[in-house]
């Protein structure tokens, strides 16, 4: 792996490239500049792993090339299951939030180059730009929502038996879309907290 230095000269090419992912769509040009003064350039090898489950989130990874294999494992082998994160995808948001631990590893299965968000450079960031922060959060908490929504469609029946009695279809679905409510609305308490100050 190899990585650029955060506001190096390469903040230019980065708003470029921020510019033709769809998370920026709605940002003004300014906007993004302020973003992808804190990004960072990192190349990922075939195969190489990226990070582990269990490990301490510390970055947000925005796909410029290559493919992401996201599993609950790290080893090499794709499995239906897994999720692929394609060119101009992002993965890894989580940790824009809390900083809490991986729930699943990420492998370059290419040769793959991301821009990555360090939880440093996303403070940073919000002391300094607080609009865009705020916005940037707001379009991460959502990613992190669908994400989850997803994630639960693939549960199969009878997952969550020793919670609750749920034995259909509904009320499977039922019991998930609580629970993802439960987190966006964490989530929309942390962008309250998160609110700009006054200028």
């Amino acid at each position: 792996m190899t990585r650029t230095t955060e506001g190096s000269e390469l903040t230019v090419d980065s708003a470029k490239l921020l510019e033709q992912l769809p998370l920026f769509y709605d940002f003004s040009h300014e906007e993004i500049k302020k973003i992808a003064a804190i990004a960072e350039e990192v190349r990922f090898a075939p195969r190489q792993i990226i990070y582990r489950a269990g490990e301490r989130a510390d970055r947000v990874y925005l796909v410029i090339s290559g493919l992401v294999r996201m599993a609950s494992r790290d080893d090499d082998q794709t499995t239906p299951d897994d999720t692929i994160v394609r060119s101009r995808g992002i993965f890894g948001e989580d940790c824009a939030f809390d900083g809490s631990h991986r729930s699943m590893a990420a492998m370059a299965i290419m040769r793959t180059v991301c821009l990555a968000l360090t939880r440093e450079g996303l403070a940073r960031l919000e002391e300094q730009h607080p609009r865009a922060a705020l916005k940037l959060t707001k379009k991460l908490a959502r990613t992190t929502s669908m994400r989850l929504q997803q994630a639960a469609a693939r549960i199969p029946a009878g997952t969550f038996a020793d919670i609750a009695p749920i034995e259909t279809a509904g009320e499977r679905r039922a019991f998930v879309n609580r629970t993802i409510g439960r987190i966006e609305r964490a989530l929309a308490v942390l962008v309250t907290v998160r609110k700009p100050r006054a200028v």
